[in-house]
């Protein structure tokens, strides 16, 4: 059996199958078994519970790729407490290293941008690369809170400039309910949480649809930003030419996505963009499939 788990901050994916039958597609809130961390043993038992009196269950294969695992220390201690949890061969990766596998491709440069955004990739001898992540105050360009960030500092600029208020700031203020830029100034910076500044990310796409050259100022930064991601990485030494993108704001807003291919294109690098049209636990499952190859091809190697 081959199974495959995709742990996000709110919700997690899996799929198990044997041989070419899927038995469990299963999504279930992370919260209903995440209740401490990824790296906490009672937390990998609920977890590996979610699937193990399947037949076979506790000797498949098995892939996570979790929201969290940032470092190769973090994903060495999950994968440590998932060997002694589980008879079967493992790996546990990062979440957005799913995103190449899904598509097929086996060394791709993986892009996320949706609540954040990260771009992760891997050099020749398999050393994890990754750029931006660090948190939507101050990074994540492109994510939804990221996007609303920028958008609240063009506005407060425009109005420094002596600009009369455009389509973004009225759709802002509107957003917030508020009367005039100062006072958006006030209220955006006083509820500095992913949960109020996320939802206006579709206010800035709006506008740009509007005529706002304001909001579409803010979406191509921000994609110019995600397209430096994926140039710092491939100078750092990462593999692959195909770009996958995944994530509520990039495979949404076409707007983003385009602007995104095209700064990716304008860098000269061999390099070729898309987006995931399939959940990102296809690429667990793809890569647990891998582990039992690797493993028969090693036992096959000290057997002669």
């Amino acid at each position: 059996m081959f199974v495959g788990i995709d742990v996000g901050g709110t919700k997690t994916h899996l799929l198990a199958a044997a041989g070419d039958d899927t038995v469990l597609d299963l999504v279930v809130p992370t919260a209903q078994w995440r209740h401490e961390g990824l790296h906490n043993d009672a937390d990998v038992e609920r977890l590996l519970e979610l699937f193990r009196n399947l037949p076979g269950g506790s000797e498949s294969a098995l892939v996570v790729g979790a929201h969290g695992l940032d470092t190769d220390a973090q994903v060495l201690d999950f994968e440590l407490r998932l060997r002694r949890s589980h008879s079967g061969p493992v790996r546990a990766l990062n979440d957005v290293e799913l995103l190449g596998p899904a598509t097929g491709y086996a060394d791709a440069i993986a892009v996320v941008a949706g609540t954040g955004s990260k771009v992760v990739a891997r050099t020749a001898n398999g050393a994890s690369l990754t750029a931006g992540g660090y948190g939507y105050l101050f990074s994540d360009p492109g994510s939804a809170p990221g996007l609303a960030r920028e958008a609240v500092r063009a506005v407060l600029d425009a109005q420094d400039s002596g600009q009369e208020p455009d389509a973004l700031a009225e759709g802002l203020m509107a957003h917030f309910a508020v009367p005039d830029v100062d006072s958006l100034a006030h209220t955006f910076a006083a509820h500095a949480r992913i949960q109020v500044w996320a939802p206006a990310a579709p206010v800035i796409f709006a506008a740009a649809d509007e005529g706002s050259h304001l909001a579409a100022a803010v979406i191509d930064v921000a994609a110019a930003d995600l397209a430096h991601g994926v140039d710092q990485v491939c100078s750092r030494g990462a593999v692959g030419t195909h770009v996958v993108c995944a994530g509520g704001v990039i495979s949404n807003q076409s707007r983003l996505y385009d602007a995104f291919a095209r700064h990716v294109s304008a860098l000269g690098r061999p390099l070729s963009v898309h987006l995931l049209t399939v959940p990102p636990v296809q690429g667990a499952l793809a890569l647990s499939r891998q582990l039992i190859d690797t493993n028969m091809h090693q036992e096959n190697r000290r057997s002669s």
